[in-house]
């Protein structure tokens, strides 16, 4: 809590001297309101226009958010200040860096790159490092997109995902844009890098969803918490393109401990986001694909926990069904080979003549009296594998 009020690491520069720069004030500035995105998140949660920092305070007190464990806690808010607070404040920089190389005052369209450079800086943050590619435990976005490329197969060569290899480029574009003071060309700029943000944050949905659905009612494993909190980067803006499409994912990701998770499986939140790539402006492409699901039509695998169970035990069933015919086989191919370098022999029955001998002739023994014939045989074992779990062998 009082990191996360008073801040420790960051400073800035301002009239006074320096201050603290604090995640709180960057969840609760009025300079967010720059952002043309903003009020979409506002009306989202209820005109709170705090609500990043209602958030992160509710999972401080440990009489919200019921039955959610610590772990559950922690990631809440952790990933609260990562996703949404930080989300914002990129834009909030950005946007800012834009107004001021507008502006008629001089000294403030000089520091328009000031702005642009703390963009930067809040979306790779300094752990990364000064190394091409950045270091592998980035807390901001830029990590963010290099966790989500290697499952989704969206890595360039090097490793690093490829909508971070964009968004480095088109930092640089706006860089030189702001030096020329080509304002529109900056603004392009900034239309193009916020829909590549949202990427890792829509990858990270997706990836929740395949993995939550797995987990039983009352889960309280820390992936169950992130989920929830992926889903709340993203919700106002999906509801502001397709309310039928955050609802879904609202239902299927939410922290509720007395249902199964992703109840609906994880098939309808990829169809519900398949719904507002356009609207985002997000090329689905670049999302790549994941657990047999293919982001843009939101087709594959990813059923219900209850699909996925009778699903299951129909694989399992064939598969004994399988293992038992395969056994079956062996022993009549064995048991035909035998025949065909024995002779046929008759069970006694205690009476020497030969009438026996014709009876087998002309085919009037039964089971009892003579080894039965191979398509006897194969009609007695089809019928009884037929018979098993329900399956029906023609």
């Amino acid at each position: 809590d009082e990191l996360y009020t008073y801040g420790k690491h960051a400073v800035i520069k301002n009239a006074n001297g320096e201050e603290a720069l604090t995640l709180s004030k960057l969840a609760t500035t009025s300079a967010r309101t720059v952002v043309p995105q903003f009020d979409t998140f506002v009306r989202y949660f209820n005109d709170d226009n705090k609500y990043a920092d209602t958030i992160i305070r509710r999972g401080l007190n440990t009489n919200d958010f019921s039955g959610a464990s610590d772990v559950q806690r922690k990631e809440i808010v952790v990933l609260t200040m990562q996703y949404l607070v930080v989300y914002m404040a990129v834009l909030e920089q950005m946007y800012t860096a834009i107004a001021d190389c507008d502006s008629a005052d001089v000294v403030r369209a000089l520091d328009a790159g000031s702005g642009w450079d703390r963009a930067a800086a809040l979306m790779i943050g300094s752990i990364e490092g000064s190394e091409q590619g950045g270091m592998n435990d980035g807390l901001s976005i830029y990590g963010l997109a290099k966790s989500q490329c290697e499952p989704f197969g969206t890595c360039d060569s090097s490793g690093n995902s490829q909508v971070n290899e964009d968004l480095i480029s088109l930092l640089y574009t706006g860089k030189g844009e702001l030096e020329g003071s080509s304002c529109g060309a900056l603004r392009r700029a900034v239309d193009e890098i916020r829909p590549l943000l949202l990427v890792p944050l829509i990858q990270s949905n997706l990836n929740s969803a395949l993995t939550n659905v797995m987990h039983p009612k009352g889960t309280q494993v820390a992936e169950f918490a992130r989920g929830y909190v992926y889903s709340l980067s993203v919700l106002p803006l999906v509801a502001d393109v397709n309310r039928e499409s955050a609802a879904t994912i609202s239902k299927n990701l939410a922290l509720q401990f007395d249902t199964q998770p992703v109840p609906d499986g994880a098939g309808a939140v990829f169809s519900a986001f398949a719904q507002v790539y356009d609207g985002f402006d997000v090329d689905c492409t670049m999302i790549g694909k994941i657990g047999g699901m293919d982001p843009c039509t939101g087709s594959g695998r990813g059923g219900s926990s209850a699909n996925i169970g009778m699903i299951a035990g129909i694989v399992l069933g064939l598969v004994g069904v399988l293992a038992i015919t395969a056994c079956l086989f062996i022993k009549r191919h064995r048991r035909k080979r035998n025949q065909e370098t024995s002779p046929l022999f008759v069970k006694s029955n205690g009476v020497l003549d030969h009438n026996h001998d014709s009876d087998l002739l002309a085919g009037n023994l039964n089971d009892a009296d003579v080894v039965e014939s191979d398509e006897a045989f194969d009609r007695r074992i089809r019928k009884q594998v037929g018979e098993l779990d329900g399956f029906t062998i023609t």
